[in-house]
């Protein structure tokens, strides 16, 4: 069962206004996530799913919930736009993706981008590669998160190996995100220019650019 009241009247508040949401899918649901995690009503948890067909099934549901809404408020004749959305916040730090070993140690950060991968992948197939839709997702980006290098973490290399592994896992398996999401969070001056060059010199190395695109064009 759904509840949409919150989510219908977020989602025309932000219409009433002329601007477009940005979804973000996370935070499984309490009793489809891993355990060893924690949950709370205001935050929701911070373990993976157990089962990333449900968590594809469930976003589903979402974001045809979101299209129809948006293409009611659109004028008649008016294109449907392009809606973004963002699979899971920051699944890179503990307190949103959290997965433990048997001893209830963190485990291994590739590991995590790893797991983070199927999902992304799950998901990616479930919106574009499913025919059995009633509705068109061509004009939904899926967006997965990605950490830009140099945050400020105990192991300042723990984003990069995150991002080296999802993006090469991305290449080998023949998905390219389109649209990516990283939080930058740089403060000094250049900071920002420069994690933004390592994940752009990232995608041309694994997707180099045709004639006439810019690095990191689709």
């Amino acid at each position: 069962n759904y509840d949409w009241e919150v989510f219908d009247a977020g989602i025309q508040a932000i219409l009433d206004v002329n601007a477009l949401p940005i979804v973000r899918l996370g935070n499984a649901p309490y009793k489809k996530r891993l355990p060893n995690g924690t949950f709370s009503i205001v935050h929701g948890g911070d373990a993976p799913p157990d089962d990333n067909a449900v968590f594809a099934k469930v976003g589903i549901r979402i974001v045809e919930r979101l299209l129809a809404r948006v293409s009611r408020h659109l004028a008649p004749g008016q294109p449907m736009p392009t809606l973004h959305v963002e699979l899971w916040n920051e699944p890179y730090f503990p307190e949103f993706w959290r997965e433990v070993d048997a001893g209830g140690a963190l485990v291994d950060i590739k590991v995590r981008a790893e797991n983070y991968f199927k999902l992304y992948k799950k998901c990616y197939e479930a919106f574009y590669r499913d025919p059995g839709h009633p509705f068109d997702l061509a004009d939904v980006v899926l967006v997965p998160q990605v950490p830009a290098a140099l945050e400020n973490l105990p192991n300042p290399s723990e984003p990069s190996q995150w991002q080296t592994r999802f993006l090469d896992l991305c290449a080998s398996n023949g998905l390219r995100p389109t649209v990516i999401a990283p939080h930058l969070y740089a403060a000094i001056p250049g900071v920002q220019e420069a994690k933004l060059k390592t994940l752009e010199d990232g995608f041309a190395r694994r997707w180099p650019a045709a004639p006439g695109q810019a690095p990191g064009q689709s």
